[in-house]
């Protein structure tokens, strides 16, 4: 089977990376996309091909992947857009539908209880109902008339699979058809506890950093068992949980100066007990930044995680931003982490230039956080830990 994934712009190395961890090849890579496909011999059905895709934390939402075509020149610079509808739903049909539609039905029953041991159901409904979504990108296709497509394939594949029919409210599946520039895309989309975003975590009562983004910076820090993480600026405690999650042997710590953020923080932790039944080794203190201000003995921490502030309301080159940065870096100047993976606004040049020698830069990864702009740094002690006095 092969399938797509959606990821977040800058985050496509590190979502490579975690298929790459979960033995899932890639095949193909686009700016927001991995098409990635499954090993036979390693996954043997589908509930064991669920059970990893549902692991994946750096990803948006995986599709199955029905068809993936290069646009011939022809096609692109044709004018005639009749001829275009023409050739697009010849395209379109070529697939082995009912192939693709028996994968994603087990693939989509496994989905509802992941965990689940028993082999999925065959349909008892005689009706298949769908829905096509047609998305365009690219200035080729804007005087292409969506709808009339839309409505087309719906037509021809109801013509051509005995038993099916457009459904817009209760339909069994979804059909992406993504279309841009340079190649068509065709695709089912999975969901996970009736969800189609895997991005979305059932124990996030508040909401921050995007838990993908935060998953990645908690996969870039390479947790080891039994090592401790600190999150001196943890908010609601985002990348604290996705840390858990990459790793539940280590001990998590998390400080804040606003105490509102640390109650929801709290609630957060609580929801995720609740869910697992046990309480998560994450324990939260109230502070401000600054190395003097946490009761931690020297060279205890070793990694240090956080998303400093940034957005409209913290400008790279605002005064108490900078002014930040220096405390964050004064902290990691005595705590002396093993690593320190951060989030910065803008090109992360503010934080660089603070960064003292003691510490190098291993990454930097820019990210693209709707209208805001901010870089990944992960940064690596340059010596050995000093030990004890």
């Amino acid at each position: 089977m092969e399938f797509i994934a959606t990821v977040g712009s800058g985050l496509d190395l590190i979502a490579k990376r975690e298929l790459a961890f979960y033995s899932l090849s890639v095949s193909h890579q686009y700016p927001g996309k991995i098409l990635f496909s499954v090993n036979d011999a390693t996954y043997k059905d589908t509930a064991s091909i669920v059970s990893q895709i549902v692991r994946l934390r750096t990803v948006e939402r995986v599709m199955l992947l029905v068809s993936f075509k290069e646009l011939d020149d022809s096609l692109r610079q044709c004018d005639n857009m009749k001829e275009v509808l023409k050739r697009l739903c010849i395209l379109f049909l070529e697939p082995n539908w009912k192939l693709h539609v028996a994968d994603a039905d087990q693939l989509l029953t496994n989905c509802a209880k992941p965990h689940s041991p028993e082999p999925p159901k065959k349909r008892q409904k005689k009706l298949i109902r769908f829905r096509i979504s047609l998305r365009f990108s690219g200035k080729r296709w804007a005087k292409l008339d969506s709808a009339r497509l839309v409505r087309q394939l719906g037509v021809m594949l109801v013509a051509q699979q005995d038993g099916w029919v457009v459904d817009l409210k209760q339909f069994d599946f979804e059909i992406v058809v993504h279309l841009n520039n340079f190649n068509l895309m065709i695709a089912i989309p999975l969901k996970f506890n009736n969800t189609p975003l895997l991005a979305d975590r059932p124990y996030l009562k508040h909401f921050g950093l995007r838990s993908t983004v935060a998953a990645g910076m908690a996969q870039l820090a390479e947790i080891q068992d039994g090592e401790v993480v600190l999150d001196p600026m943890c908010g609601v405690g985002i990348c604290l949980l996705e840390a858990y999650h990459v790793n539940k042997r280590a001990i998590y710590f998390g400080a804040d100066q606003d105490s509102t953020q640390l109650h929801k923080c709290t609630e957060n932790i609580s929801l995720l007990h609740d869910i697992e039944t046990g309480w998560p080794p994450i324990f939260i203190l109230q502070s401000v930044v600054g190395a003097n201000n946490l009761s931690f003995r020297k060279n205890v921490v070793d990694v240090l995680i956080s998303d400093l502030p940034f957005g409209n309301k913290h400008k790279p080159n605002d005064g108490n931003i900078a002014d930040m940065y220096r405390q964050v870096v004064g902290l990691m100047e005595v705590l002396m982490p093993r690593r320190s993976v951060l989030l910065v606004g803008g090109d992360g040049s503010g934080m660089l230039e603070v960064l003292p020698p003691s510490f190098v830069v291993q990454e930097k990864c820019p990210l693209d956080l709707g209208q805001t702009k901010a870089t990944l740094l992960v940064a690596d002690r340059a010596s050995p830990r000093p030990q004890y006095e």
